[in-house]
């Protein structure tokens, strides 16, 4: 916020609480610039706004102003690299627990066939281990091949899916991600549509407003500073104003004008609805497909863990000890494989709960400005000298760039010839 910096001096020797104009004699910038700047200032700092008797609006910005508008820059700094290290690790999660499903089904089918081959042939295994386990390796070996040539090409996979990109049939290892893990926040874009939402509705409400008709678009109810607005009038360079009442009014001269062919005051929605959170985009059969494989993995883990307490088995070599070796973890991946989905499951009924709750909020916001109370209507009929809209004309141009300036003079002056013949014409003649 370094292009700040001349208005935090300011306010600084002004003692914090300062209008417009104070600011502007104070650093010498121009007005215009000040307002939008101190708004910014203002929503980044969480300071207040004033409004005199006489309709006069001040700032009063906390006294640790610095150390505020420091914060908030480190704090956007470090939350757009948590984003970004927070999607590769996940993703690297997610891949993880995929591809070390199959893996933990394959180290557990060789080992368990290794010590069944081991059990079969008699005789001392803890002596016959080495050529036993050797044996097992042998088999293992020849049917791995064949068992990742059956199952690679239903292991393809084509990376991340994007929300852009139209959706399709998830593969496998898609399938098995989405299972444990979802497809992502489907409210990744609300604070987009949030401002979509807050700049048509304006726009229809011929770009004044007052506080409660933009309170349906946002996630908790005002509080009497109304301060959460101060994003809303640094994004559509608003300003407050003050009614013959004293009642606070925000207006957007920037929507006030338009060149659009469409109407301005177009159907909008009325508040912002956050989508419910999904189980998975998975279909039902691959859902079941990865339970099943779950539970196989399972109960393979529990198969494989009765027959180390075989005796003899424990001292068996090759592939048996290195699953022995990792069995508490494989064990503890089995289960969370099946736990995990468990858990998302339970949280996202809580989610949902939450969101249908700020949509309800939302709604009924809405619903009060259908039948206002009597206060409220009074507030809103206070809008009427704010609000206006301009349209600029293509019939109606003093100048174009795609067009000879010559050319625009000549069509000029004869439009101004033009309308003065009219008027002289319905000029009554005087009488002798």
């Amino acid at each position: 916020m370094e292009e700040l910096q001349p208005l935090v001096q300011a306010i600084e020797r002004l003692g914090y609480r300062v209008t417009v104009g104070d600011v502007a004699a104070q650093s010498g910038l121009r007005v215009a610039l000040v307002e939008h700047q101190l708004l910014q200032l203002a929503a980044a700092s969480q300071a207040t706004l004033q409004v005199s008797d006489r309709g006069d609006i001040a700032f009063q910005f906390p006294h640790n102003l610095r150390q505020r508008l420091q914060q908030e820059s480190w704090r956007q700094q470090l939350q757009l690299l948590g984003q970004q290290l927070w999607r590769l690790l996940f993703y690297l999660i997610r891949i993880s627990f995929g591809l070390g499903l199959l893996l933990s089904i394959g180290l557990f089918v060789v080992a368990i066939i290794a010590i069944v081959v081991a059990l079969s042939e008699g005789g001392d295994i803890g002596g016959g281990g080495g050529g036993d386990s050797s044996g097992g390796s042998g088999s293992s070996g020849s049917s791995a091949p064949s068992w990742g040539g059956d199952w690679w090409p239903w292991l393809t996979f084509d990376g991340p899916s994007h929300p852009n990109s139209e959706r399709r049939s998830l593969n496998f290892l898609e399938a098995i991600f989405s299972f444990l893990f979802g497809d992502g926040d489907p409210n990744a874009d609300l604070e987009q549509r949030r401002w979509q939402l807050m700049g048509a509705y304006i726009r229809s409400q011929q770009g004044a407003v007052v506080a409660e008709q933009l309170q349906p678009y946002l996630d908790r109810p005002l509080d009497s500073s109304e301060s959460d607005l101060l994003p809303v009038l640094v994004r559509f360079d608003g300003q407050p104003r003050v009614s013959e009442r004293g009642q606070l009014i925000y207006q957007f001269p920037a929507l006030q004008v338009t060149a659009s062919a469409a109407d301005g005051r177009s159907r909008v929605a009325r508040s912002l609805q956050e989508r419910l959170w999904s189980f998975s985009q998975a279909s039902r059969g691959q859902i079941l497909g990865a339970i099943a494989l779950g539970v196989v993995n399972l109960v393979l883990a529990a198969v494989f863990g009765g027959l180390l307490l075989l005796p003899g088995v424990a001292s068996l070599g090759g592939i048996v000890a290195v699953v022995a070796g990792l069995y508490r973890f494989l064990l503890v991946y089995a289960i969370g494989f099946l736990a995990v989905p468990a858990l998302r499951w339970l949280w996202i009924q809580r989610k949902n709960q939450e969101i249908r709750r700020r949509n309800r909020d939302r709604q009924s916001w809405a619903d009060r400005l259908r039948k206002p109370s009597l206060a409220l209507g009074e507030k809103l009929m206070q809008l009427a000298p704010w609000r206006t809209q301009a349209k600029i004309d293509p019939d109606k141009l003093i100048y174009s760039g795609d067009r000879d300036l010559l050319d625009q003079e000549f069509a000029q002056d004869s439009a101004i010839a033009a309308e003065w013949q009219t008027r002289l014409m319905q000029t009554d003649p005087e009488e002798p």
